[in-house]
């Protein structure tokens, strides 16, 4: 195809073993030095963090970062880091600063953090977040929607569970066989689709709950609505699920109806398990309370948590 000449100037080239390792890590290096100095231009900038287990079973922790370049929101993979054996905040941390620190990025840049929940990430006093706060000041942490997204259908009702699970197992037969993946990206091209790839689904400011109450209250108050307006058949709260009836001409079926009030309704009532309504009686002292003046309301035992020293201990049995 090159020709002879062509032929002898690439049999020149040495490509041993050493020479294509040491390339491949001057492209890999070239490739950060200019992420770093976008980031070091940028007014501000985002991370987001996720501890992984690859399938040797070797812990990892992914960093991804969101930067202004040329009046415009970049999103670059920043590095893969492996991990010791124990995946601790303080270790989880020490990665991350290490990197920063030393590609002399300003911590005082940071605006962002999205992890996942896992008590190592956003623990309130020893977490990722927290140790990220003190050296970035004006960072606000966010749990990532994902995430959240996965833990409400942890406990969805059977009927309405399958859908998702087929759905996954599509996904995950597509994402893992090239050709498919291949043969997926050409089916979505001739659709016109905007997207053409699938992702591959896989099983990482301290505040209280009395200071977001009504933030707690006012999502209650939406899973309410949200039933309420399933039960008369209205379906504008869910955008998927209103386009779909549209397009079909269809009305809600009664037993999908039905479904979707029961798992709202659930959702409602873990809402209330972690987080009891503020009229709720409460018992700070269940084992020595003796008296009706022991028992508080939710919003009482909110100031004696603020202030624990504020209000006098419950009185010993033999007291009464």
């Amino acid at each position: 195809m090159c020709g002879e000449k062509a032929r002898k100037q690439l049999n020149l080239i040495s490509l041993s073993d050493n020479t294509v390792e040491r390339r491949i890590n001057e492209m890999a290096d070239d490739i950060t030095q200019k992420l770093v100095k976008n980031i070091r231009e940028s007014p501000f900038y985002a991370l987001q963090l996720d501890e992984s287990t690859d399938i040797a079973n070797l812990s990892n922790l992914l960093a991804f970062v969101r930067y202004v370049h040329n009046g415009e929101l970049q999103e670059d993979f920043l590095f893969c880091k492996p991990l010791p054996a124990q995946s601790t905040a303080q270790a989880i941390f020490d990665i991350l600063n290490a990197f920063i620190v030393s590609n002399g990025i300003d911590w005082s840049k940071c605006v962002g953090l999205s992890t996942d929940g896992a008590r190592a990430m956003v623990g309130h006093r020893n977490g990722v977040v927290a140790r990220v706060k003190t050296a970035a000041p004006l960072m606000s942490s966010v749990h990532s929607s994902l995430h959240r997204e996965a833990l409400a259908t942890k406990k969805m009702p059977t009927d309405l569970r399958c859908v998702l699970d087929e759905a996954v197992k599509i996904v995950n037969f597509i994402k893992t066989r090239p050709l498919q993946s291949r043969l997926f990206r050409l089916l979505c091209e001739e659709m016109g689709s905007d997207h053409v790839q699938l992702l591959l689904h896989t099983e990482g400011k301290s505040v209280t709950a009395f200071q977001v109450q009504n933030k707690i209250e006012a999502t209650i108050k939406k899973l309410d609505s949200w039933a309420g307006r399933i039960r008369k058949s209205n379906s504008e709260s869910f955008e998927n699920l209103s386009h779909l009836l549209t397009v079909e001409a269809m009305s809600l079926p009664t037993l999908v109806k039905k479904l979707i009030e029961e798992h709202l309704q659930g959702l409602k009532s873990q809402m209330r398990d972690y987080f009891p309504s503020p009229d709720a009686q409460l018992c700070l002292f269940p084992l020595t309370a003796l008296r009706l003046a022991d028992v508080l309301s939710a919003a009482d035992l909110c100031l004696n948590l603020v202030f624990p020293f504020s209000k006098c201990q419950p009185e010993p049995v033999g007291a009464c």
